[in-house]
């Protein structure tokens, strides 16, 4: 049995806010958590911060420093 997530926005992470433990992959599940906004393919763990008020790399922090910011 693994654990599975829902990934609404196909960014290749899922909602950890509704793990799924199965057998076989659900669809549109996906093996990896960690998205904070699953609504928005742009906003997910790995991704560099931008300024625009949002918690694009999923790490609790708003517009921190990055190469991007």
């Amino acid at each position: 049995m693994m654990t599975y997530y829902p990934d609404a926005d196909l960014d290749g992470y899922g909602d950890q806010a509704y793990p799924v433990d199965a057998c076989l992959q659900p669809p549109a599940h996906i093996p990896q958590g960690g998205d904070c906004d699953d609504a928005n393919p742009d906003v997910h763990p790995g991704v560099d911060e931008v300024c625009d008020a949002l918690d694009n790399d999923c790490n609790g922090l708003v517009d921190e420093a990055s190469p991007m910011n």
